[in-house]
C-alpha cells in the first residue's frame, strides 16, 4: 500500500515538473506564440487538479493508472514544445504547423485522461470535481489553428474560442510547492468558466451582458461591435451567432462582485505563497515578479504585503549576487514604499544604505532603479536624514547630477527632497554642491540664514573650501549683510526680561563671526574676488578696521578677519583697481592717502601679530598699483611706519618677520637710504643684521632677509661699514661655500644664494674705503665670484651678480697692479744647523722672478689686484655670453670691457679676447639679443677690437654679414651714445652711408 502511495506521489511530481518546464518554454517562442500559450494555459489549469489529487490519502485504485497516462502525455507535450523552441530558430513554417497539430492531439488525449478521473478521487470537494470536468471537456475539444492556416473562418474561430481557457493569468503555478508531502495551509482557488471573457480568454475586469445573454469584457465586445459596424456587418453575438438589435451593455454586477472577491482572495493566497518562497530563498525572482504584479493591482495588496512581513524580507535581496534579483527587488520596493507604512518599514532596515551603494553600479538599469527607489524614499524627512548620514551617498548623487549619468533628474529630485533637513545641505556643500545652501542663505528666513552661514563657517574651518559664489551675487550680499550686523549693547544691570535680548546679541555675534570666517575663505579665490568687490565688501571691511572699536562689541578677531578678507581680495585678483573702490561716504578711495595713513597707524608692535601680517599683505598688494604705491611711500616718509616695521623684524612670529622684510624690500627702491640709516641707528640691531643669515637650515626668513640687505642702496658707505663691522663678509662667504658644496639644502636655497651674492656685490661698490678694500682682499671675493661662474648649477641671477662683482673688482686692477719692473720676493733661508745637516749642498736661489701682467703692465694676482687674466676669469666670462639671461650677458660684457679700457694695454686685451674666440662670441650676442644696453656694450668692445686689433681680427669682424644691419638699426633707433659708437664702427668698416645732412641737423 505504501509503495502505491509513493508511486502515485512520484508520478504526480513528475507531471508537475513537466508542466512547469512547458510553462517556462512556451514564453520564449515567438512563432505560433498564441497556440503555444494556449497549450501552456491548459496545462496551467491542470496543475491545481494534480495538487488536489495528491492531497487525497485514499484515492480510487484507477487514479494511479490515469496519472501514469497523464504523465506520459504531459511528457510528450513537453518534448513537442522543446522541438518548437529549436525549430523556431530555423523558421521552417511547415514543420512548425506539424508540431502544433501533434500538440493538439496530445492536449485532447490529456483531456480524455482527465475525464476518466472519478469524482470520488476528490473526496467531498465538489468544486474541484466540477472544475476538472470542465477543463477535461475543453481539452477534448481543443483546436489549434496556425496563424498561416486559413482552414477555419473567423466566425468559427470565435465560436471555438469560447472554450479556450486563460492564457497566463494568474501565474499561480510558479508558487505551488512541488514536494509530494506538501500540505501547507495555502490553497489556490480554481477558476470558473464564467470568469473568462469568450473573446479575450482572460478574467473579466468589467463584465457586461449583451442582449443575447452572454457576458463579455466590456472593452472587448465594444471593439468587436466597432469592427462589425466598420465592415457594414450586422451586430452579432460571437458565441451564439445571434443578431443584436442594439449595443446595449448591462454591467453584470453579481459576476463582477464575485470576480473581485475571488481575485482578492486569490491575490492574498498568491502573496502568502510568494512570501513563503522568499523566506525559503527559492524561486526568488518569480516570487518578486509575482508580487510586483499583485502590488500594482490594488492598494490593499500592498497593505497585505506589509502586514505579513514581506516588505522587510525583501531588503535582504538588495544584496543578492544576482543583478536581476537586485533590480527586481528595487522595482518592487519602489512600489511598496509609496505609502507611509512602507517608508516606516524601510526606516527599520538597511535598505536606504544598500540602495545608496547601488548608485555607484556600472549597471545603468540597476543604478536608475536605485535612484527611483531613493527618490520615493526621500519624500519623507526621516529617510532623507538616513540617506544624508550614509557615507558617500551625497557625493554619489552630486556626481550623478553633475555628470548627467544614468538618471540625473532623479538624482536632482533626491537632493531636492533632502533639502527638507538643513543639515543635509551642509553635507551637499561638503561634497561640492552648494546651490541649496546658498539659495537658503539668500532666500531663507533669518533663522535659516543664520543656520546656513554657520554651516559655511564649519566648512571653512574644516577644510580649504574652494567653492564659487561668483554666479550667485546675492549670496555675497547676504554674507556681507550678516557680517555687518551690529550687536545691541546692554547695560550692566540686565533684568530677567532682558535676557532674551542678550541671548539674541550672542547669537548675532556668533553669526557675524561665522560670516567673517566664510568671507575669509571665499575671498582667497580669484573667481569670487570681483563678485565680492562688486557686492560692496571693501567699504564694510574698511569700516570694521578704521571706525569700529572693541567698545562697540567689536573685539580684535573681526578686525583680523576684515584685514584678511581685504588682503585675500587684492592678492587673488590683480585686476582690482583700488582707485575705483570707494571706502567711505567722503569719497576716499582704497589708494588714497587717507587709507594708507590709517593702515600705517594700525601697524604697531602691540597689535595682534596676525593683524599686522594682514595689514602688511594689503600694503604689498596695493604697491603693485602706481598711485597706491606713491601714497604708501609718502606715508612712510611722513609717519613712524619705517621704525615700526623695523621693530617687527624681530617679531617672534616668523610669518610676521618675513612680511616686514617684504614690505621694507618693496620700499628699498624709493626710500632705501632712510631704511638703511634706520637699521644702523636702531638700538639693538647691531647683532641682528648678520645673525639673520643663519646658521642652520635655510628658511624663508633667511632668504628674504639676505635679498633685503642686498637691495638696500649699494653705495651707502655707512651701512656697508656697519655690516662689515658685524662680520658680514666672512659670514656670507662661509654660507656660500656651504651651499656650493652641498652642505645645506632647502627650497629657499636659490633665493638665499642670490641674496648672499648680492650682499658681496654691494661691498665692491665702495672699495675706496680702506677697511672694505682690506676685507675684500682678505676674503678673496674675486675667487668667490669665479667659483660661482664655474658652477653650472648656479641660477642665472647669481651668475649675473657674480659678473657684476667681477666687473667692479677688475676695474680696480690697473690701480692695484705693482710696478712694471721685475719684482723679487725674498725666500726664507735655512738656518746654519739645517745647512750642516742637509745632504743637498747646491745653492738655492735667494729671489723668485715674477712676470708682469700683459694687460695691466705690473704684477697682478687674483686676490691682490683682482686681475681677470691672472685668475683665469676671461674664459668664464665669455662662457656667460651664451646665457639666455640678458642681465647676466650684460654684466659679463661689462667685466670683459675692463680689458679694453684706456689705461691698460688694449692691444693685449684684444688679443686675449680673440685667442679665446671672444670676438665671435660677442658678434653672436648681437644676433641673439635685442636689449639696447647689451648692444651698446657689445659695439663698444667691437669698436676697440677694430681700433687696436690685428688685421686678422679686423677681417673677422668685417666678414660678419649680420653686423652692418645691426649697426644701421642702432644708428637709427639708438640714443646718442649708441649712435656715436655705431657710427664709429661703420666708418671703420667703410660702410657708413651718406647720412651727413641728417647727422648735422641732429647736432644742431
Amino acid at each position: 500500500m505504501n509503495d502505491d502511495k509513493s508511486s502515485k506521489s512520484e508520478v504526480s511530481d513528475s507531471i508537475q515538473n513537466a508542466i512547469s518546464e512547458v510553462m517556462n518554454s512556451v514564453g520564449s517562442v515567438k512563432k505560433e506564440q498564441e497556440e503555444l500559450l494556449e497549450v501552456g494555459s491548459y496545462l496551467h489549469r491542470v496543475s491545481p487538479s494534480i495538487t488536489e489529487l495528491q492531497s487525497n490519502p485514499n484515492p480510487p485504485p484507477e487514479v494511479s493508472q490515469i496519472l501514469q497516462s497523464l504523465s506520459n502525455n504531459v511528457n510528450i507535450a513537453k518534448n513537442l514544445v522543446g522541438k518548437c523552441v529549436r525549430v523556431a530558430q530555423l523558421d521552417p513554417d511547415e514543420y512548425m504547423r506539424s508540431i502544433i497539430q501533434n500538440l493538439q492531439k496530445v492536449i485532447q488525449a490529456i483531456g480524455d485522461d482527465l475525464s476518466k478521473i472519478p469524482a470520488s478521487a476528490f473526496e467531498d470537494n465538489k468544486y474541484a470535481s466540477s472544475a476538472i470536468g470542465t477543463i477535461a471537456q475543453e481539452m477534448q475539444n481543443a483546436q489549434f489553428n496556425s496563424r498561416n492556416s486559413v482552414a477555419h473562418s473567423e466566425r468559427q474561430s470565435l465560436s471555438d474560442s469560447v472554450r479556450t481557457p486563460l492564457t497566463r493569468d494568474p501565474r499561480l503555478r510558479d508558487f505551488i510547492p512541488r514536494e509530494s508531502n506538501y500540505s501547507g495551509p495555502e490553497r489556490v482557488e480554481p477558476l470558473y468558466d464564467t470568469f473568462f471573457c469568450p473573446i479575450t480568454k482572460k478574467i473579466m475586469i468589467d463584465p457586461v451582458t449583451i442582449d443575447s445573454g452572454i457576458t463579455y469584457e466590456k472593452s472587448a465586445i465594444l471593439e468587436l461591435f466597432e469592427k462589425q459596424e466598420s465592415a457594414s456587418e450586422p451586430l452579432t453575438c460571437p458565441v451564439t451567432g445571434m443578431k443584436m438589435e442594439t449595443k446595449n451593455l448591462n454591467t453584470n454586477v453579481a459576476l463582477k462582485a464575485t470576480i473581485d472577491e475571488w481575485a482578492a482572495r486569490t491575490e492574498v493566497t498568491r502573496i502568502r505563497i510568494a512570501g513563503n518562497e522568499l523566506m525559503k530563498g527559492e524561486m526568488v525572482l518569480d516570487a518578486i515578479n509575482e508580487l510586483k504584479s499583485i502590488a500594482q493591482k490594488r492598494t490593499k495588496n500592498i497593505d497585505q504585503i506589509h502586514r505579513i512581513g514581506i516588505t522587510k524580507i525583501l531588503t535582504k535581496y538588495l544584496e543578492s549576487m544576482d543583478a536581476t534579483i537586485r533590480c527586481g527587488t528595487l522595482e518592487l520596493l519602489t512600489t511598496l514604499i509609496q505609502d507611509d507604512a512602507g517608508k516606516e518599514i524601510m526606516g527599520q532596515t538597511r535598505a536606504i544604505q544598500i540602495a545608496a551603494k547601488l548608485i555607484s553600479s556600472s549597471n545603468s538599469i540597476q543604478k536608475s532603479l536605485a535612484l527611483s527607489f531613493l527618490e520615493e524614499a526621500t519624500k519623507t524627512e526621516y529617510l532623507g536624514r538616513v540617506l544624508g548620514h550614509t557615507s558617500g551617498a551625497i557625493l554619489l548623487l552630486v556626481t550623478t547630477k553633475v555628470n548627467e549619468s544614468a538618471d540625473p533628474e532623479a538624482a536632482s529630485q533626491i537632493l531636492k527632497n533632502m533639502e527638507k533637513r538643513p543639515k543635509n545641505m551642509k553635507y551637499m556643500a561638503l561634497n561640492g554642491y552648494l546651490d541649496p545652501l546658498l539659495t537658503n542663505l539668500v532666500e531663507g528666513n533669518e533663522e535659516m540664514q543664520m543656520e546656513m552661514v554657520g554651516y559655511l563657517s564649519e566648512l571653512a574651518q574644516k577644510q580649504d573650501i574652494s567653492f564659487t559664489v561668483a554666479q550667485e551675487s546675492r549670496a555675497c550680499e547676504a554674507l556681507i549683510r550678516l557680517a555687518r550686523t551690529k550687536a545691541t549693547t546692554t547695560g550692566s544691570g540686565t533684568t530677567e526680561t532682558e535676557v532674551p535680548a542678550a541671548s539674541l546679541d550672542s547669537n548675532r555675534q556668533t553669526v557675524r563671526k561665522a560670516a567673517f570666517d566664510v568671507l575669509v575663505s571665499i575671498s582667497s579665490h580669484k573667481s569670487n574676488a570681483m563678485s565680492l568687490v562688486n557686492a560692496g565688501v571693501a567699504p564694510v571691511m574698511i569700516e570694521e578696521l578704521f571706525l569700529r572699536t572693541p567698545g562697540d562689541g567689536n573685539p580684535f578677531p573681526p578686525k583680523i578677519s576684515a584685514s584678511g578678507i581685504l588682503a585675500n581680495l587684492l592678492e587673488s585678483e590683480p585686476d582690482i583697481d583700488p582707485e575705483k573702490i570707494q571706502v567711505n561716504k567722503n569719497g576716499h578711495k582704497l589708494s588714497s592717502h587717507y587709507t594708507m595713513y590709517n593702515f600705517a597707524h594700525m601697524l604697531k608692535v602691540s597689535m595682534p601679530e596676525q593683524l599686522n601680517i594682514n595689514v602688511i599683505r594689503i600694503l604689498l598688494a596695493l604697491s603693485t598699483k602706481t598711485k597706491a604705491l606713491n601714497s604708501i611711500v609718502t606715508v612712510a616718509r611722513e609717519t613712524e611706519m619705517i621704525p615700526t616695521v623695523t621693530e617687527l623684524l624681530d617679531a617672534s612670529s616668523e610669518e610676521l618677520s618675513v612680511a616686514a622684510v617684504k614690505l621694507l624690500s618693496m620700499l628699498c627702491a624709493h626710500i632705501g637710504h632712510t631704511i638703511a640709516d634706520r637699521l644702523c641707528n636702531t638700538k639693538g640691531q647691531q647683532y641682528n643684521l648678520v645673525n639673520k643669515f643663519g646658521p642652520g637650515r635655510i628658511t624663508e626668513k633667511h632668504a628674504k632677509w639676505a635679498n633685503f640687505l642686498a637691495k638696500l642702496p649699494h653705495q651707502n658707505l655707512t651701512f656697508n661699514l656697519y655690516l662689515l663691522n658685524q662680520g658680514a663678509i666672512p659670514m656670507v662667504v662661509a654660507r656660500i661655500d656651504e651651499i656650493l658644496h652641498g652642505a645645506i639644502a632647502s627650497r629657499y636655497a636659490k633665493g638665499y644664494l642670490e641674496g648672499l651674492v648680492g650682499i658681496l656685490v654691494r661691498f665692491t661698490t665702495t672699495m675706496y674705503d680702506p677697511e672694505i678694500m682690506t676685507a675684500v682682499m682678505e676674503n678673496n671675493l674675486m675667487h668667490v665670484f669665479n667659483e660661482l661662474l664655474v658652477r653650472n648649477t648656479c641660477p642665472e641671477e647669481v651668475q649675473e651678480l657674480a659678473c657684476t662683482g667681477i666687473m667692479n673688482l677688475s676695474s680696480l686692477s690697473i690701480s692695484l697692479s705693482k710696478p712694471l719692473e721685475e719684482q723679487r720676493q725674498p725666500v726664507r733661508r735655512k738656518s746654519f744647523l739645517n745647512k750642516v745637516l742637509s745632504k743637498n749642498t747646491q745653492k738655492e736661489p735667494a729671489m723668485e722672478v715674477i712676470m708682469p701682467c700683459t694687460v695691466h703692465g705690473g704684477v697682478c694676482t687674483e686676490k691682490g689686484t683682482f686681475c681677470i687674466v691672472e685668475s683665469g676669469t676671461v674664459e668664464r666670462l665669455l662662457g656667460c655670453l651664451e646665457n639666455e639671461n640678458e642681465k647676466a650677458v650684460g654684466a659679463a660684457l661689462g667685466a670683459l670691457s675692463t680689458l679694453l679700457e684706456d689705461k691698460v694695454d688694449i692691444e693685449k686685451g684684444v688679443q686675449i679676447i680673440h685667442e679665446r674666440d671672444g670676438v665671435q662670441r660677442v658678434l653672436r650676442v648681437l644676433r641673439e639679443h635685442r636689449e639696447e644696453s647689451i648692444w651698446y656694450k657689445a659695439f663698444w668692445i667691437i669698436e676697440r677690437c677694430l681700433l687696436r686689433g690685428s688685421e686678422e681680427i679686423i677681417k673677422e669682424i668685417s666678414s660678419n654679414r649680420a653686423l652692418p644691419g645691426r649697426l644701421l638699426t642702432a644708428f637709427h633707433s639708438g640714443d646718442v651714445n649708441m649712435r656715436k659708437v655705431a657710427n664709429n664702427i661703420l666708418h671703420q668698416l667703410n660702410r657708413m652711408p651718406d647720412y651727413s645732412r641728417s647727422f648735422v641737423s641732429m647736432e644742431m
